[in-house]
């Protein structure tokens, strides 16, 4: 009976996780050890929930029926509640319950970004700056972990690159958030020129980094918020809670005008991410079997969607999105047109 009232319990928590991310349960419940860790995969996750209850169900129907239907009824129950607890989420990988990136209202078809988000692990060659600067024609790369080997600013390693891809290294800025004190690299923001002239401000550190840059006044453009926030993982979960929250005070208190793009190393409905109502996920708009980031070894299918461009829904739309694969990184990247609304 104890497994029966358990299932019944899962039913219950994976509903709040699908349809009530915001709530304070979900919050609380979505960063606890372990949970956490398999909230992050919910396509794969979900499906094997399924498998189980189904196979369980089975077993218990077909088996001879030895025991009276009343020894049988908490083995039915407890299976048909696994399986639909699998079926719940799995739906937590779609956007139900989320903000939406497209809207109804009308953009500007003349005004648009171009937005790559990528977890480099300290890679970035000639290859990898024409794929992103060349051939998807980037205004904008959010590149956690990518570090100037040389201990600068990392402009110089990047500039380097960026000429061995054929582009001209002074059409581009380049920032940085400070060292982390570990052996993660920092975080690394390139802009191209042409799209507009930002200037870095000053801004709380999440663990691994955060750059914030700012367009001239009047401009028009959007500010940008790029972080990489410590992993789920014993030694970093409170720091990464932490992190979190901060990612959900950004999107709060940046304004209606704010970008925030990075590895954020959780999904959507992972602890304060799921108050998170002011801004919505570009890759929302892909199917949900297409989303996931990493490991980028494994088919998108089986991965974890944790690197993410979020957009205030007031002020922009998703024109398109979706994930590609880079060499040279266990990340994918997230890569985005995003259109200014009027």
């Amino acid at each position: 009976m104890f497994l029966a009232f358990a299932g019944l319990g899962s039913v219950l928590l994976a509903a709040i996780h699908l349809l009530l991310p915001s709530s304070g349960l979900n919050e609380a419940l979505s960063t606890v050890p372990v949970i956490a860790q398999g909230l992050a995969f919910p396509l794969p996750g979900g499906l094997a929930l399924v498998l189980m209850g189904m196979v369980v169900l089975l077993t218990v129907v077909l088996r001879p029926r030895r025991q009276g239907a009343l020894s049988r009824r908490p083995a039915l129950v407890t299976a048909t509640c696994v399986a639909l607890s699998g079926v719940l989420l799995a739906l937590s990988a779609t956007g139900v319950g989320l903000p939406s990136p497209r809207g109804n209202t009308e953009v500007d078809a003349n005004a648009s970004l171009v937005m790559v988000s990528w977890n480099a692990l300290d890679h970035f060659d000639a290859e990898s700056a024409e794929q992103i600067f060349g051939g998807l024609a980037a205004d904008v790369a959010v590149l956690p972990e990518l570090e100037n080997r040389d201990g600068g600013a990392g402009a110089h390693r990047i500039q380097e690159a960026l000429a061995g891809g054929g582009l001209d290294p002074t059409e581009y800025d380049i920032f940085e958030s400070p060292p982390t004190g570990t052996h993660i690299a920092p975080l690394a923001v390139i802009v191209r020129r042409g799209f507009g002239i930002y200037a870095s401000v000053a801004v709380e550190q999440v663990t691994f980094g955060t750059v914030h840059l700012v367009p001239p006044a009047g401009s028009g453009l959007p500010e940008i918020v790029a972080l990489h926030t410590a992993p789920p993982v014993p030694r970093w979960m409170a720091a990464w809670e932490a992190d979190l929250t901060r990612v959900r005070d950004l999107a709060q208190n940046a304004g209606g005008n704010s970008i925030i793009a990075g590895d954020l190393n959780a999904t959507l409905r992972h602890g304060a991410m799921g108050g998170i109502t002011s801004h919505a996920d570009v890759l929302t708009s892909a199917p949900a079997v297409e989303r996931g980031t990493w490991p980028a070894t494994a088919p998108p299918v089986l991965r974890s969607s944790i690197d993410h461009v979020l957009i205030p829904t007031s002020a922009f739309a998703v024109g398109d999105a979706g994930v590609l694969d880079i060499t040279g990184s266990d990340h994918a990247a997230v890569v985005t047109r995003i259109f200014f609304r009027p």
